[in-house]
């Protein structure tokens, strides 16, 4: 029946038509025909704008579904032109509003910490964290926990690690449901890196051997959570700065290789972390490292 979309004679045929194609070739995982699947969904939409303005929750998740497919393919330019039309759509109930705080903050976040817009990004956070008190019965406990997770990186890539230590402390990294396996595997493993930061000594090996137990025991102890809690357990141990330098050398060369092996995007936090070595390495803050690495 959705061979082809002459099959189709009215608007909603149509835009079935083309998120049925978005979503196999999404699940094929051809992203770029799915993008131009749901780049045609919004054209859809905005030539028939007397539907579009009485259907305003279906068009900005049709608009969310762009964006996060924009995001796949690191397609960034054309963020703030569809967040901006979406933001401009006003909500008519509680409901309504609850479900676009959820989905712009989440795609938002996203944007501004995959193009180094760290600063925007701080300006955000209050919206944030009203957001998610005002509307927490309308928000599922997994939303939540991404949105808490990409709030936590904006505070550590923008290096306030006690806020950010603060945020990492609200996620339960215990509830089987809220997240997949690896974003709790790498949220153990940056609260240990964070620990370090601060200075927190007294916990840290304590800490570290108790995250090296978890993902023992849950599958999830890779190469590449190895090579970091072995490296943190080094420095712990290590107070003179030069000696530190080799061992944060020893540890950016060994994520770069592990990067060159699996794909520096297949692991959760990998590019992260490497960003986080690189400015301990060459004594640069976090914000110059990203910026250098993304005009590379």
């Amino acid at each position: 029946m959705l061979e082809t979309i002459e099959t189709g004679d009215t608007f909603f045929t149509k835009i079935y038509y083309f998120n049925a194609h978005a979503h196999l070739n999404h699940a094929k995982g051809e992203y770029h025909k799915a993008n131009q699947h749901y780049k045609k969904i919004l054209e859809l939409w905005n030539s028939h704008p007397h539907i579009r303005d009485i259907k305003n929750r279906t068009y900005k998740g049709d608009i969310t579904n762009y964006l996060n497919s924009c995001h796949t393919l690191g397609r960034y330019e054309v963020f703030d032109e569809w967040l901006e039309r979406f933001e401009s759509i006003k909500d008519t109930n509680f409901n309504e509003e609850a479900g676009s705080f959820k989905d712009y903050y989440q795609i938002t976040l996203l944007y501004l910490l995959n193009t180094a817009q760290l600063k925007r990004a701080l300006d955000i956070v209050p919206k944030v964290e009203y957001g998610l008190k005002a509307y927490k019965q309308r928000i599922n406990k997994a939303r939540e926990m991404s949105l808490r997770f990409n709030v936590f990186f904006v505070f550590f890539c923008n290096e306030r690690f006690s806020e950010a230590l603060d945020w990492l402390n609200t996620l339960d990294l215990d509830n089987k449901l809220e997240a997949k396996a690896d974003t709790k595997a790498l949220a153990r493993i940056i609260r240990v890196i964070v620990h370090y930061e601060l200075g927190h000594t007294r916990i840290l090996e304590d800490l570290r051997t108790s995250v090296y137990r978890k993902l023992k025991k849950e599958d999830q102890l890779h190469e590449f959570e190895r090579t970091i809690l072995e490296h943190i357990r080094q420095l712990e141990n290590t107070p003179d700065k030069k000696d530190k330098k080799v061992l944060f050398e020893s540890l950016l060369e060994k994520l770069n290789a592990i990067g060159e092996t699996y794909g520096m995007q297949k692991i959760a936090g990998l590019e992260d972390i490497v960003c986080w070595a690189e400015s301990r390495v060459y004594n640069k803050s976090y914000l110059e490292v990203l910026e250098q690495r993304k005009k590379q």
